[in-house]
């Protein structure tokens, strides 16, 4: 939800009224594209150069209210960007995008293992800003992460970051094998967490892997070594997928059929259990022929839809993101908009 104001001139309130709505626009617009820059790339200039022909760059907009005072008009909007659009627009510009990116909380006393994470996943085009409180990491930290991530999460979004990834390692002691030799077993355990309603832990892959040294330090490390590299394909291939896309918003879904509220309760409890990167719903209105919820997510809008077809309709209904049929299917109607959480 934005809003907009301009000044009412020799009073003609219809331009005034076009112009807070472009303004309104243009800040729905910039809200999004903030959210997709680096902060060196978010300067006056480029939100202004955003104004031109902004309405190319929104899907569809709804106005809520309109305010009339004595020289003055305010609009309020619902809007949603197309950020397909947006994106196109930043990339002629020549702007790079900002990198998705997590928070990297990392202990391991057989060697350095978080900057072999960093590497890695710098590879996988994926940010990691290490916490704030990185040098002191302890395993019983890691444990307290792990077990209440809200606040490496809060840190995770001051660092414009979406989740947080943990990782420990777990030696086990070095046995000697022959003389001056020594073989050392490491496990290492990655873990996403995210703000999900059901579960703040996303994803988890582990590894193990054994070696010989002349002493178990030396065992030990080699043994990471090996079993960071058994983590680099799914941290290449199936965490760039798990991680929430952005910040968090608010989408308002419109479901065309009047639910019951028991049924509408129902499919606000499946949302975040089963659609990936959805952190809540509830209903949050009942109209005649169609029912609303709130979800809060950090998807976008095409996200959203795309993770709808994972979630179980309430029983007795079938769940379709197209058009409306007969006989008690459940259908999503495409308006979605966003609003402000």
């Amino acid at each position: 939800m934005v809003s907009g104001s301009a000044e009412i001139r020799r009073g003609r309130v219809g331009p005034a009224r076009f112009q807070a709505t472009q303004a309104a626009l243009l800040d729905a617009v910039w809200q999004r594209a903030a959210a997709l820059l680096a902060p060196e790339h978010r300067k006056e200039t480029l939100r202004r150069s955003m104004g031109v022909k902004v309405r190319e760059l929104i899907a569809r907009y709804r106005t809520r209210k309109v305010l009339r005072e004595a020289k003055t008009v305010t609009v309020r909007l619902e809007v949603t960007v197309d950020e397909a659009a947006l994106r196109r627009r930043l990339a002629a510009l020549g702007i790079p995008l900002l990198a998705p990116g997590v928070l990297l909380v990392a202990h391991c006393d057989s060697g350095p293992m978080g900057e072999a994470l960093t590497a890695a996943l710098a590879s996988s085009g994926i940010r990691a800003v290490p916490a704030p409180w990185s040098s002191a990491t302890t395993p019983a930290h890691v444990a307290e992460v792990r077990a209440r991530p809200e606040a490496a999460l809060a840190k995770a979004r001051e660092a414009e970051t979406s989740a947080a990834l943990v990782a420990s390692c777990h030696p086990e002691p070095g046995q000697a094998v022959a003389p001056r030799v020594t073989s050392a077993r490491i496990r290492v355990l990655v873990t996403l967490h995210g703000a999900r309603a059901a579960s703040p832990t996303i994803w988890q892959q582990d590894a193990s892997a054994t070696s010989l040294g002349p002493d178990a330090a030396s065992a030990a490390r080699e043994a990471l070594k090996r079993a960071l590299s058994r983590l680099a394909r799914p941290l290449a291939t199936e965490l760039p997928r798990q991680l929430p896309a952005g910040p968090r918003r608010a989408l308002r879904l419109q479901i065309l059929g009047a639910l019951p509220l028991q049924a509408a309760l129902g499919l606000a409890g499946s949302l975040p259990r089963e659609a990936p990167g959805v952190e809540a719903a509830h209903p949050d209105r009942f109209g005649r022929g169609e029912t609303w919820l709130k979800v809060y997510t950090t998807l976008d809008v095409s996200g959203l839809r795309q993770a709808l077809g994972r979630v179980t309709p309430p029983p007795g209904f079938t769940l379709s993101a197209q058009v409306v049929q007969p006989g008690g299917q459940l259908a999503l109607s495409a308006r979605l908009s966003e609003e402000n959480p």
